[in-house]
């Protein structure tokens, strides 16, 4: 979501609105003419329009969506087609104020076939340019520059520049929208050159806020700045109180972007002002006011009032889910501020808020500042903020480790580096104080380069600071002296200015290289640390070995004693006749337990294909019900719902619902996904499932590298779902973890919960627990070794399958 909001053409939409009628009428005394004239003729069409468009003015969508669709129906029976033409344009005014933009369009589609028949150009640019404006705000913004460009040659060819000014508006609304700054600001001073033409000041007025806001999202502050006070010296005549508030608003938020604090807080103060004396109601223009000003207090270190104001900011949001992005803001500086004042637990609560908000806008960026706030509080808070909140203290090292991994890995992957430097700076630091310092080192390093490579910015930014201050000092000495003394005042303000730029990037290149150096110092001693500790770890593990080997020499030459041992004693003991017997008898009961173990070998082969054969026959019949429920009965039911026709709204949405759950079913007994997207994307699949439809939270880690046979994965797939699905029903567990680990050694898979646990043995004895054999008898199949581990915190399966048996099941 964009920081800065463009200023909407609100002067295409007056101008389009009053194409019908230039004077100001009263809607009810126009409903009481309508009212008193009863005649079915063309008259009452322009009388129901008319009063439409009254309704629209007064933002009554109701009543104009009614009125309007009489004057439709009526022109629509005498053949009226300019007036049917007039109405539908109306109602789709009402219908777009009503917030149903895709009736808006086919109504407005319609009207404008109406116009282009009858041959009103102008009715047919007004419901082109509204055409894209709808298309806009559906997000569809190529189509709607298409249809803007299309609008804007309409009005050129019949001479109306103004209209064709507003088109050009659109079109670069189009271009920002789409990130296309440089297209945008094109056709912005395309527009704006027609608009100092005809000498209309409001929509020049418009085009000079637009056109600072593109300049300051491209970090070119100087032409922001420019524009910004021509929007100031022009509003001077216009008085247009809302843009006042919009410019000096803009101003407040520059100077926070440019750190220039106490500056943001004056301009944003006259903006609140502005506001509170004019009694504007905008929850949107207070929210933005209010943030400049938590931010500048914030920068400021004025922490109370920061908080203050973010804390107004959050009322503002309650109960509007148009403000859902801006109240997650507002939230995560709430939650900062807290973190500042130690307060870890109101702090973790405020991001931890934040933070689903983020993930379901998908604001990648925010998510990852917010995982790494939420990181660095969880390390810092005490032991009783982990408790009250059901975190397991053992648990925090793990917990920070993974929250800023996260946002490291976000960071990294939507590529911003300064996000990137200030990450792996605390995880560097992280790792330093677990002692880790191999990794503490890597992670610095390249926080390091990050910042060495990124470390001019900020004297940039100081020294553009510096220029737009001289600008206004320049400005400001202006207005007040007109004579020659003032310009050479000016001239000597200007290179005092230039010394000080010079002094500034001078001292921002000594601090520079005075923090270049500590930080250097930092990662010399990281690096001598993680030296050192590697040594150590190799010196240990070949003192291990070389114990290993004196170990085991000791234990041959002791085996070797006893076997000399052992021989003499039977040579002295045991005749020729007593040996022979012995043999005999030890022969026959060989081969007695040698039957034996056949048998059970025998008897284990049948069971272990018994039970893969009704396996497979399990999954054979799930398959076939699945493809019965898919193809047979949801056909039936889309059959049927076709066959019941419009108008049984009820009906199909039951019946669409019934759909869902077929196809949820079928889903939960063929995985047909796995063959399709693979086993890590099946399950991951599968946990973000059960997260979605159970309240579940459930964390996975999955690294599979080994291709097993189909079946093999199929078998892995359903003791991760059993697992699941014991959870779900029986451990009244909030959360759980998936862990699937492939290496050179085989094939690991772990899934445990923070439920309640049971008792193991006894379950699996009492001749009920069919999921928990299942996941034994897959297990056995896959030549894997399964365990089941459980108490009052929670429940662990485990099931490892060796190299040497997941070659069998190999591809």
């Amino acid at each position: 979501m964009k920081k800065k909001i463009l200023v909407f053409v609100v002067v295409l939409k007056i101008a389009i609105l009053n194409l019908n009628a230039q004077i100001n009428f009263n809607v009810d005394s126009l409903a009481a003419v309508n009212a008193r004239y009863t005649s079915a003729d063309t008259v009452k069409v322009g009388l129901l329009v008319q009063l439409a468009e009254g309704y629209n003015k007064a933002r009554d969508a109701a009543n104009a969506v009614l009125v309007a669709s009489q004057a439709i129906e009526l022109a629509k029976k005498l053949d009226y087609p300019s007036g049917a033409g007039q109405a539908l344009f109306k109602c789709a005014l009402a219908k777009f104020n009503q917030g149903q933009i895709s009736e808006a369009m086919a109504l407005m589609q319609e009207a404008l076939v109406y116009f282009q028949r009858t041959g009103e150009k102008r009715r047919t640019g007004a419901a082109l340019n509204w055409l894209s404006i709808f298309h806009n705000t559906l997000g569809d913004f190529k189509k709607s520059i298409d249809i803007a460009e299309q609008t804007a040659r309409l009005y050129g060819a019949i001479g109306d520049k103004l209209q064709a000014a507003h088109s050009l508006q659109l079109v670069a609304m189009g271009y920002s929208d789409l990130g296309e700054a440089e297209k945008a600001i094109g056709f912005f001073e395309q527009a704006l050159q027609t608009y100092v033409n005809m000498k209309d000041r409001a929509s020049e007025l418009k085009v000079y806020i637009n056109l600072g806001i593109l300049h300051w999202e491209q970090a070119a502050y100087l032409p922001t700045l420019e524009c910004f006070q021509k929007a100031l010296k022009i509003n001077e005549q216009v008085g247009n109180v809302a843009d006042q508030v919009k410019i000096l608003q803009n101003f407040g938020g520059l100077y926070c972007e440019l750190e220039d604090f106490p500056k943001a807080i004056e301009y944003t103060l006259l903006a609140l002002e502005e506001i509170k004396k004019n009694n504007i109601q905008d929850p949107v223009a207070l929210l933005m006011v209010y943030g400049n000003l938590a931010t500048g207090y914030l920068g400021n270190k004025e922490n109370d009032k920061a908080l203050e104001y973010n804390l107004l900011s959050l009322s503002l949001t309650d109960g509007n889910p148009d403000l859902k992005y801006q109240r997650a803001m507002v939230e995560g500086n709430i939650g900062s501020i807290y973190q500042g004042r130690e307060q870890y637990g109101r702090a973790l609560d405020y991001h931890q808020r934040a933070l689903a908000t983020f993930q379901e806008m998908e604001s990648r960026e925010d998510e990852a500042r917010t995982w790494g706030n939420i990181g660095e509080v969880l390390y810092v808070a005490p032991d009783s903020v982990l408790q009250s909140r059901n975190i397991p203290v053992n648990s925090r090292l793990t917990m920070v480790e993974e929250s800023i991994q996260k946002a490291l890995t976000i960071a990294e992957v939507i590529k911003l580096p300064n996000l990137v430097a200030d990450i792996s700076a605390k995880f560097s630091n992280f790792y330093e104080k677990k002692g880790d310092y191999v990794n503490a080192y890597r992670l610095y390093k390249q926080y390091f380069t990050i910042k060495d490579s990124i470390a001019g910015d900020e004297v940039n930014k100081a020294i553009t600071r510096k220029q737009i201050q001289f600008e206004f000092d320049k400005k400001e000495a202006e207005l007040k002296f007109q004579n020659q003394h003032t310009a050479d005042l000016l001239e000597q303000q200007r290179l005092i200015a230039l010394q000080q730029q010079q002094q500034l990037r001078i001292n921002g290149q000594a601090l520079q290289i005075s923090n270049k150096e500590k930080e250097l110092q930092h990662l010399a001693y990281l690096k001598e640390k993680a030296e050192k500790q590697e040594k150590e770890q190799q010196l240990s593990l070949a003192e291990s070995q070389r114990q290993l080997q004196a170990a085991d020499l000791v234990t041959l030459a002791k085996e070797k004693l006893l076997q000399a041992e052992n021989l003499a004693k039977q040579n002295a003991l045991i005749g020729f006749l007593l040996a022979t017997l012995a043999a005999l008898v030890l022969a026959a009961l060989a081969y007695y337990l040698w039957l034996r173990q056949r048998q059970a070998h025998k008897e284990i082969a049948i069971q272990q294909q018994f039970t893969r054969q009704l396996l497979e026959n399990t999954e054979a019949e799930r398959g076939r019900i699945a493809r019965d429920l898919h193809d047979g009965v949801s056909h039936e039911l889309l059959v049927l719902k076709r066959s019941l026709g419009q108008g049984s709204t009820s009906a199909d949405q039951k019946i669409d619902l019934i759909l869902n759950d077929i196809r949820q079913i079928s889903r939960n007994l063929q995985p047909v996904m796995l063959e399709n997207i693979g086993l890590q994307l099946s399950l991951e699949s599968l946990c973000e499932q059960y997260m979605e439809l159970h309240r579940l939270f459930i964390v996975h880690d999955i690294e599979y590298h080994t291709r097993l046979s189909p079946s093999a994965e199929l078998h892995i797939f359903r003791i991760v779902q059993e697992a699941l699905t014991n959870t779900i029903k029986y451990a009244g567990a909030n959360a759980a973890k998936l862990s699937v680990k492939s290496d050179d050694s085989g094939l690991n898979i772990t899934i445990e919960d923070n439920g309640k646990g049971f008792n193991v043995d006894a379950t699996l004895k009492n001749g009920q627990s069919f999921g928990l054999n299942s996941i034994l008898q897959r297990s056995k199949l896959l030549g894997a070794e399964a365990s089941i581990k459980s108490s009052s915190g929670g429940t662990r399966v485990e099931v490892r399958m060796g190299v040497e048996n997941a070659a069998g099941f190999k591809k």
